[in-house]
């Protein structure tokens, strides 16, 4: 196992603005570490892989690795490729589309210092994200905390810095909830043993475009089947 950090970023159809989330990712590390950043890319229909392979000429800080080509795996299948990938002891997610302020890594990194069985979770403070979204949020948190889903500030940030021997693990479960894994990440570390360290972090608009996951059209099908994976979910764990 390599000393170094590797970001995983899943991406599905993020062409429009990935080469510039890479390259702001690259300014904000320093060129002394080893610093990887893997493009869990997803059956994407767009650009996104040719932008991908542009950045990892650009790059001056880090290493970029575009994930080998596959069909549509799904959010969580994505996020799992990147952990099962990780040859380095650190590990942290954000996504592709430049929400997440790659600056904030190094606050992260300080958190985790020092401290055994411990997952690091940027909450977003305070969140952006379109009305549709924040209501579902809200809405799907309260039945996640009722079915017994631990307490958390932003149990959907994928913002999240973690040793990758404490995860690893969850790169083989099979996950109930294909686009909502920072939920499930959550509850399953929790079963872990692991303890959480919340931290406020920025959270911005998007780059560009929409979301490729949470539009009004796809928002009652995700409803649904998160809510048969959270049943799902908790009584995989109650076992």
């Amino acid at each position: 196992m390599r000393v170094g950090l590797t970001c995983v970023i899943p991406a599905h159809n993020e062409g429009e603005g990935i080469f510039d989330t890479i390259l702001e990712i690259d300014s904000s590390v320093s060129g002394n570490n080893e610093f990887i950043i893997f493009v869990s890319e997803d059956g994407s229909k767009d650009n996104t892989r040719s932008e991908v392979a542009r950045a990892a000429k650009t790059v001056k800080n880090s290493r970029v690795i575009l994930a080998e080509p596959a069909n549509r795996l799904g959010y969580s299948r994505a996020v799992q490729r990147g952990i099962l990938e990780c040859e380095t002891q650190l590990i942290c997610f954000m996504d592709a589309d430049g929400q997440c302020n790659p600056k904030e890594i190094s606050t992260l990194l300080e958190a985790i210092k020092n401290t055994d069985n411990a997952v690091v979770v940027g909450y977003r403070n305070p969140r952006v994200d379109g009305v549709n979204r924040l209501i579902y949020s809200k809405l799907f948190g309260l039945v996640y905390r009722i079915l017994g889903g631990p307490k958390r500030i932003d149990p959907s940030s994928p913002f999240v810095l973690a040793k990758i021997d404490d995860v690893s693990i969850l790169g083989n479960v099979e996950c109930h909830l294909a686009f909502g894994f920072w939920w499930e990440f959550q509850w399953r570390i929790e079963n872990l043993g692991l303890s959480t360290i919340e931290i406020p972090v920025e959270h911005r608009s998007r780059v560009v475009g929409k979301t490729q996951v949470y539009s009004l059209k796809r928002l009652p099908q995700i409803v649904k089947s998160h809510l048969i994976g959270l049943l799902a979910l908790r009584k995989e764990l109650k076992n």
